[in-house]
């Protein structure tokens, strides 16, 4: 797989504040984009065009015989049945594409999968506990095109511990020789069953790997973690766009185990495009409940991590279960100080949509068990929040470094808090342009005062200016903030709980009034033309 720069964005805080006309106040330099972008157009295949048989059983023996550059065909329909592993290949070079018949023509390039392809693919089924593919150490340049990837129905396994296991997250995979690499999921239907506890439908454990186009359903547990994409023993750099993800615990998540690679931070992270969801008959107080509890947590959470983008998705549904609520966690975690060097640090997340969620964000700046760990330069910018609970817009703890928070719309319809605030001081705060409700208690911390003194105890020297904070009282702020009295007073251009449109109207009063002379709170034409196409169908 052929990595590619990025597009010539500003990574800079120093460029951001210039622009916006903020005082830097000694702020440091902003978030390093992904230093690399992986290129996920088809190969061209020179090698020959191998047929897998109707029954599917030579399915492993085909692959075990592909040479680079050969592309290794199975009839829509056909179901293979087992544990296949993808061997490093020693000869040639070029790519091996595993697909179904007729991939190219039923399953347009570019366009995601559903349930509703699964007629177009042919199936590989894990019968058991175990993966239905696997990499050896050192695989390589492997894309799999329009296959079904599950466990199968009948007779069903009582568990099953991950779909997709790329890369090995034991200390069988202890140093970057070993680790496999260059993978594309490509326009893949990955699922559970919906009544069968599955831990993880893609395990990242590799290096230049990219998921894109996919759909991946009906991963749940009950007592335990779950993810739709994972990783925590690999290095990146990784790409995942495009894809419908599914899953009780976290949706997409970095971090959160052991890595056996001295040093590891999975790196150069591309998330865009994505819903992320969570469905309603999952949530024992929604009507739609369907009778099976599984245990929720959040759709994001980076606990190791850097140098991620992540921009355009959708993050929808999350409610008070196995954790609060929170739909995005930037929470630095040492693994019991087994991994002192993890970080979460150079985080872009712009023109994203989190909806019907209990809170928004929550940061960790360092291990709060360990007292290690740090997590730093992370930008929110141009994201709106639509339909937050009870739950904080914005949780910050424990010293996160030069987080900064602009131009976002945060809708809290029952929400407490706008920003609340525990532990250590926050280091570099910069929180600007914003459009939020002063709620309940508004900008708020355990012992302070809200407003003004919260900021002088936890985010000293915070740049805190040209928000719009609905109901809130100018003598509880500092200056150079708005206080309309309520979300309907702004201004928007339609003002509905199920339907808005946030932009500003030209005829409110507010907007210019951004410190770079825009509109406060997020531009969502731009949220808009990011997040289109990421919601394609609901369950």
């Amino acid at each position: 797989m052929t990595p590619v720069r990025g597009p010539a964005l500003r990574n800079t805080l120093f460029l951001l504040l210039a622009s916006a006309g903020l005082p830097l106040h000694g702020q440091s330099r902003g978030p390093a984009l992904p230093r690399v972008y992986l290129d996920t157009n088809l190969p061209e295949q020179h090698g020959r065009v191998v047929a897998v048989a109707a029954d599917g059983k030579n399915l492993q023996a085909q692959i075990d015989a592909a040479r680079p550059g050969d592309t290794i065909e199975i009839p829509p329909g056909t179901v293979c049945t087992g544990r296949f592993v993808l061997p490093p290949k020693t000869s040639g070079g070029g790519w091996i594409v595993i697909r179904t018949v007729n991939a190219e023509a039923s399953l347009r390039r570019g366009v995601r999968v559903s349930p509703a392809s699964s007629g177009h693919m042919a199936k590989i089924l894990t019968p058991n506990s175990g993966p239905a593919i696997v990499t050896a150490p050192g695989a390589h340049h492997y894309r799999l095109v329009g296959l079904e990837i599950g466990v199968q129905a009948q007779p069903q396994p009582s568990i099953n511990y991950g779909i997709i296991g790329l890369g090995d997250a034991t200390k069988a995979q202890s140093s970057l020789d070993q680790v496999p690499g260059d993978i594309i999921i490509d326009r893949c239907y990955i699922h559970g069953n919906p009544t069968l506890n599955v831990s993880r439908g893609i395990a990242l454990n590799s290096a230049r790997t990219a998921v894109i186009d996919s759909y991946i359903s009906e991963i749940h547990g009950e007592g335990f973690d779950t993810q739709a994409i994972a990783g925590w023993n690999g290095p990146g750099p990784f790409k995942i766009v495009n894809n419908y993800l599914e899953a009780s615990g976290e949706n997409i998540m970095f971090g959160g185990a052991v890595g056996f690679i001295p040093n590891i931070i999975p790196s150069d992270i591309e998330i865009r495009g994505n819903h992320a969801f969570k469905p309603p008959r999952w949530n024992r107080a929604d009507p739609a409940y369907g009778g099976k509890h599984w245990s929720v947590k959040n759709h994001l959470e980076l606990k190791n991590a850097q140098r991620v983008l992540i921009d355009g998705n959708v993050f929808e549904n999350d409610w008070l279960d196995a954790q609060g609520g929170c739909s995005i966690l930037f929470t630095v975690r040492t693994q019991q100080k087994a991994m002192l060097w993890n970080a979460v640090q150079d985080i872009t997340f712009t023109h994203n949509i989190v909806r019907n969620s209990v809170a928004g964000v929550a940061f960790l700046g360092m291990d709060d068990t360990s007292g290690a760990g740090h997590a730093s330069r992370i930008l929110i910018r141009h994201n709106l929040f639509e339909g937050l609970g009870k739950g904080p817009g914005f949780l910050l703890e424990h010293a996160a470094e030069d987080v900064v928070i602009d131009h976002n719309t945060v809708l809290l319809d029952q929400g407490q808090w706008s920003l609340l605030f525990d532990g250590k001081p926050e280091v570099r705060l910069a929180f600007t342009n914003n459009i939020v409700s002063a709620t309940r208690y508004g900008v708020t911390g355990s012992g302070t005062r809200a407003g003004t003194p919260v900021l002088q105890r936890y985010a000293p020297g915070a740049i805190f200016r040209n928000n719009l904070i609905t109901g809130g009282s100018s003598s509880d702020y500092p200056s150079s903030n708005f206080f309309p009295k309520n979300l309907q007073a702004i201004g928007f251009v339609r003002y509905d709980a199920r339907e808005g449109d946030y932009q500003l109207a030209p005829s409110s009063r507010y907007k210019s009034s951004a410190s770079d002379r825009t509109s406060p709170g997020a531009d969502m034409s731009a949220v808009r033309a990011a997040t289109k196409g990421a919601v394609v169908e609901r369950p």
